[in-house]
This record gives C-alpha cells, sequence and structure tokens, in this order.
C-alpha cells in the first residue's frame, strides 16, 4: 500500500468530519482502482477490509474463522463502504440530487432481504464534475435482486452485478490476483475440503478448510499473509478465473500443527468471474479446481526462497 493510499485511510480511524470522509473515501477509491483486483474500504470501527483476497488495510481482528468477514453476511453495515469494482462515468443521467438519502433508503431495502449477503456493499461515488451517485455492489448471482434495485431507484443507484455493470452487461474493472510462488514449509501437509460436496451454483460462494497436518516431532506454526480464500482455475492450472467479492477484516492469525497432530484454517471461495473478458458475471458452469496458496508470515524475510501453504480440491459449478 503506497504512503498516499494510507493518509487515506489513517482518515477514517480518527473521527474525522463528513467533509473528511469523504475526502478519504474518494482518495481510497481512486488509488484501490489501480490495483490488480477489486479493493473495498470501509470505515467500519476502524477496521479497514478487501474484497477478492490483498489486505490494503492494518487494522487486526482476532480470530481464525472466516466469520471475521466484514459485511452484510456479518450483520454489519458498510453503509460509507467504497466497492471499487466498476468505473465511475464522468457525465450521469438525471437523478435525485440526495445520494445519502438514496443510499439510507437502499440499506434499510437490503438489510429486510432474506439473503442479505446477496449485497457486497453499498456507497456514494463522486464522478470528476462532482456529482454523487450510490454504487450497490451484488454478488454475481443476485441477477433478480438487481432487477428489483433498478426497478426500485432506476437512474439514482449504479449496480455492479461481480464485475459487470447491470443492466448493461458491460465488463466493469475487473482482473484476476496472481498465484503465490514458492517452496512448502517442511513437515507441514495441507489438504483442502470444500462444503456441500464441491458443488456450487455460478456466481455464488461456497466455504471449505484446509486441514494443516504436522508430521515432524516438533510443532510447525503457520502464520498466512493474505486473505482467508481460495481461488477457481482450471485443473492443474494456476490461472486465476473466479473470486470472491467478500470482504474481509485483516485477522492476524497463527495456526498451530502439535506434533504429529493437525490444525484447520477455514477458507472463502467465489466463482465471480475476474477475467477482463468474461461474458458473464459467474464462472460458467463446468468442472474447476480450487487453489489456496498462503504465503507464511512467520517465515525469515531474509531466508530467499518464501513458503507457502498449498492445497487443491476439485470443484463443481452449476
Amino acid at each position: 500500500m503506497d504512503d498516499a493510499m494510507g493518509d487515506g485511510l489513517r482518515q477514517l480511524v480518527q473521527e474525522p468530519s463528513t467533509d473528511e470522509i469523504d475526502a478519504a473515501l474518494r482518495s481510497v477509491e481512486r488509488r484501490a482502482r489501480r490495483r490488480d483486483h477489486a479493493v473495498a474500504a470501509a470505515a467500519i470501527a476502524g477496521v479497514v477490509v478487501v474484497a477478492g483476497g490483498a489486505w490494503v488495510g492494518f487494522a487486526a481482528v482476532d480470530g481464525p474463522d472466516v466469520s471475521t468477514a466484514v459485511g452484510p453476511s456479518a450483520s454489519t453495515t458498510t453503509s460509507d463502504a467504497v466497492a471499487g469494482v466498476g468505473s465511475i462515468p464522468t457525465s450521469l443521467p438525471a437523478r435525485r440530487s440526495d445520494a445519502r438519502q438514496v443510499q439510507d433508503e437502499v440499506n434499510e431495502f437490503w438489510q429486510g432481504l432474506p439473503n442479505p449477503d446477496l449485497v457486497r456493499s453499498t456507497g456514494i461515488r463522486t464522478a470528476d464534475d462532482g456529482e454523487e451517485i450510490v454504487v450497490v455492489a451484488l454478488r454475481a448471482d443476485a441477477s433478480q435482486l438487481a432487477e428489483e434495485i433498478h426497478a426500485r431507484w432506476g437512474p439514482d443507484v449504479l449496480i455492479e452485478l461481480g464485475y459487470h455493470n447491470y443492466p448493461e452487461g458491460t465488463p466493469g474493472d475487473a482482473s484476476c490476483p496472481q498465484i503465490e510462488t514458492g517452496e512448502a514449509i517442511p513437515g507441514l501437509e495441507a489438504r483442502l475440503e470444500l462444503d456441500d460436496g464441491g458443488v456450487v451454483a455460478s456466481g455464488a460462494d461456497i466455504r471449505g478448510r484446509v486441514v494443516l497436518t504436522n508430521t515432524t516431532d516438533r510443532e510447525i506454526n503457520f502464520a498466512p499473509t493474505s486473505a482467508p480464500v481460495g481461488y477457481v482455475v482450471e485443473p492443474g492450472s494456476d490461472e486465476v478465473l473466479g473470486v470472491t467479492l467478500q470482504a474481509f477484516a485483516a485477522p492476524l492469525v497463527t495456526y498451530s500443527a502439535p506434533p504429529h497432530g493437525s490444525t484447520e484454517m477455514g477458507i472463502f471461495v467465489g466463482t465471480t468471474a475476474c477475467q477482463p473478458a468474461s461474458a458473464t458475471p459467474g464462472l460458467p458452469p463446468g468442472e474447476y479446481e480450487v487453489l489456496v496458496a498462503q504465503n507464511d508470515r512467520g517465515a525469515d524475510p531474509s531466508a530467499s526462497e518464501v513458503h507457502l501453504v498449498t492445497a487443491r480440491a476439485p470443484l463443481t459449478v452449476e
């Protein structure tokens, strides 16, 4: 994270004025759009979050479970979050001028939904001409919800369905992350298990766990440096095709595997299509793999090799 982006984020945790919050969010968003994949920055009790698995924040939340995710699925209001998924138009259609009132209406609406985790975040963006508009970022499989929001608020809300603009259907600023490379941690074996038999609907998310087994006579500690996510790839490939847009707090967690024992690391997997040329918000139905590649924060920074935990499991997208 560059110094300027860090300054923008730090403004959010010092009880700033409304004007300062708006300025900081605009600063974060401009830089977030330059990153390799989508970034969501939320000023929630000083916690900075991201989507797609790369940290830009600095706040720590204890606990290894993916229930530390920040967003509608964790019953946390992200009304001042910046989705950072699509581009900001410089000219916008006629609409209501009270963007914050529109945002309040949208937030009240999605909080009453039976499945509120379809909403990734809401926010207000400012175009180059100074106009404000509400942006709602939805999970890639939330097309029916996108249709309802568009019918209710029309030009007052920009809708992002995964990385696609709705209702235009045009791709937004999508890009896929690069997989970490390095050597395995000696004596630590990893096995990936997915919930629901490894079957998920296109655009939806699925949970799982990496079982870490210690085959040595000493305790092994593993401290991952990135979000607890897995990426969807072609079988045997390292090229990422699908990601989750779920936002996560930044847990500084260390997993300890006792001698000849095991521990588990919860992970989150999404099937939002992240290739810029993707024709649909979610991955096409088919057979894929989930690849987890986590760098070890506890490794000696002066060492020439990077230690990783890597694991794969088959995934069926329907």
